[in-house]
C-alpha cells in the first residue's frame, strides 16, 4: 500500500491520547531493556537496510493507519476514567466500529481488544505489515501516579486487536521521539535520555520480531536534530545552525537538511535556508521547497538529489512565507495554502493546487469551516483497489470532563474526525463528491 504523507498545520483535531501497560522492569537511566547506559558510541545495523519509509507526516502528526481494507484510528470519545478504545472504518461500507469482535462487549475492560487503559501521555497507532503497532512515547508528569505504565513502551498486535503483546520498555528518565519510520521490519525513533549531567538523543533501531532495540548513532542535541523523513537505505534528518542566542532572537539562523545513509552511517547535506527565507516539507521520498527570494517551488528527490523548478513567482509579493503552508504531495501535484482578506477585511486561508507537471496553479474549493478557520480536506491514506483518498473532511466538536486514575479531574475539549473517501481524480480537481461515514 502506498503511503500518505501530508503536514497539516492548520488542521485544529486534537487527538485524544492514552498510554498502555507495562510488562517488563524498567532498565537504568539512559538504556533499554536493562541494557547498559549509551556510551556514546554508535552501533551499525548487521543486515542491509532498503525501504524506508515514514509512518507519518514530518511534523510528527499520526491521524491513524491504512489497511488495504480499512482505516485504524484512536476514538476521541473519552470515558469518564479516561480510557478510550481502538476503532476501526470499513473503506466499503465507511461504517466505524470498535476494533472488537465480542458479541456484547462493553468496550471498556481489558478483555476487550479495543480497549485502551487511562495512563497519563500519548500513544501513535500505526500499522508495519499486517501488525498494528502502539507507540507511547512516555509522560514524566504521570510517572508518580501511574509508574511504570506511564513509561516508554512499543507494543504490537495483529489487525483485529488480538494477542497484544509488549516488544520494548524503556526508563522513566527517557522520551520516544516522533516521527517513527520503518523498513518494514524494524522501528526508527529518537530517544531522548535525561539526566542530572546531560540530555542525549540517539537514533534508535527497534527489531519488532526479536523485542531488542539499539542505538544506531547520536543526534547532535546542539542544534536539535531530528528525523524528518526517509526513503531508501537514507534518515532524513533536520537540525538548525545557529551562530549564536543572538541570532535566536534575531531569528537569524538556518535550517539545515541532511540525509543520513542508515547502512554506512555516512551524513550529506542535501538543503540548507535561512529560516525567515524559506519553507520546506517532505512528502515520502520528495522534498517540497519554497524559496522567497526567487518566488520559486522546487521539488528535490531525496534519493536522486535530482531538482525541478515547478513554479517561479510563486506569491509574487501578494502572501507572505509566515503565511505559507505545504501541505500534501501526490501525483505531481502540491496542495498549498496562503492568507488572503474576504470582502468583509477579515483574513481567511485560500487553497491552491499547483500541478507540477504543467506548472498550472488553481484555487480549491475542498475545505471546511472550523472554529471559524477554514482548514483543507486532507488525505490520510489511499484506498489502492479504488484509486482514492481517504480524508478528513469535517470534524465535530467535544466537551468532556472526568477523574483520572491518578485522582486528577481533567477538563478536555476534542474535535471528532468525520471520515469519508474521495476518487484521486475528484480531489485534484477540487469537487466535492466525497462517500462520507455512516
Amino acid at each position: 500500500m502506498k503511503r500518505i504523507s501530508i503536514f497539516a498545520v492548520v488542521f485544529s483535531m486534537v487527538v485524544v491520547c492514552l498510554l498502555f501497560g507495562c510488562q517488563k522492569e524498567p532498565g537504568p537511566a539512559g538504556s533499554a531493556n536493562g541494557a547498559d547506559p549509551v556510551s556514546g558510541a554508535a552501533a551499525e545495523p548487521q543486515a542491509h537496510i532498503s525501504g524506508l519509509y515514514s509512518l507519518q507526516g514530518f511534523d510528527g502528526w499520526v491521524y491513524g493507519a491504512g489497511g488495504d481494507n480499512g482505516y485504524y484510528s484512536i476514538s476521541a470519545a473519552v470515558q469518564a476514567d479516561g480510557s478510550t478504545n481502538i476503532q476501526y472504518t470499513d473503506y466499503e461500507t465507511m461504517q466505524t466500529v470498535p476494533l472488537c469482535a465480542q458479541v456484547n462487549c462493553t468496550h471498556n475492560t481489558e478483555t476487550c481488544t479495543s480497549w485502551l487503559p487511562y495512563n497519563g501521555g500519548g500513544t501513535s497507532l500505526m500499522m508495519v505489515g499486517d501488525e498494528l503497532l502502539l507507540v507511547s512515547p512516555g509522560q514524566p508528569v504521570s510517572y508518580e501516579a501511574l509508574k511504570e505504565r506511564s513509561f516508554p513502551h512499543i507494543e504490537v498486535c495483529e489487525a483485529d486487536g488480538s494477542e497484544r503483546r509488549k516488544i520494548v520498555e524503556f526508563s522513566a528518565n527517557q522520551q520516544l521521539k516522533p516521527p517513527y519510520l520503518t523498513d518494514g521490519k524494524n522501528l526508527y525513533c529518537v530517544l531522548q535520555t535525561a539526566t542530572e549531567e546531560e540530555e542525549t538523543l540517539e537514533l534508535m533501531q527497534v527489531s519488532l520480531s526479536e523485542r531488542s532495540c539499539s542505538t544506531i548513532t547520536l543526534l547532535d542535541q546542539s542544534k536539535a536534530e531530528k528525523i524528518w523523513g526517509a526513503a531508501g537505505e537514507y534518515i532524513l534528518l533536520n537540525a538548525l545552525a545557529i551562530p549564536g542566542e543572538e541570532a535566536i532572537a534575531q531569528m537569524d539562523y538556518s535550517v539545515q537538511i541532511t540525509r543520513l545513509n542508515i547502512n554506512t552511517l555516512e551524513k550529506e547535506l542535501l538543503l540548507e535556508y535561512k529560516i525567515d527565507e524559506c519553507r520546506a516539507a517532505v512528502f515520502d521520498q520528495t522534498i517540497v521547497y519554497y524559496d522567497q527570494k526567487t518566488d520559486r517551488m522546487v521539488l528535490i528527490d531525496s534519493i536522486t538529489k535530482e531538482s525541478q523548478v515547478i513554479a517561479e513567482d510563486f506569491l509574487q509579493d501578494e502572501g507572505s512565507l509566515y503565511d505559507l503552508n505545504l501541505i500534501f504531495y501526490d501525483d505531481s501535484k502540491l496542495l498549498t495554502s496562503t492568507i488572503v482578506q474576504d470582502k468583509s477585511g477579515r483574513q481567511q486561508r485560500e487553497f491552491q493546487i499547483l500541478d507540477a507537471a504543467n506548472k498550472k496553479l488553481y484555487n480549491s474549493e475542498l475545505y471546511y469551516v472550523a472554529n471559524d478557520r477554514n482548514l483543507p480536506i486532507v488525505p490520510i491514506a489511499e484506498i489502492e483497489k479504488e484509486n482514492s483518498y481517504f480524508i478528513i473532511y469535517n470534524e465535530t466538536v467535544k466537551q468532556s470532563q472526568g477523574v483520572a486514575e491518578e485522582g486528577n479531574g481533567y477538563y478536555m475539549v476534542s474535535s471528532t474526525p468525520q471520515y469519508g473517501k474521495i476518487t484521486k481524480e475528484d480531489y485534484w480537481l477540487g469537487i466535492k463528491e466525497i462517500k462520507a461515514e455512516q
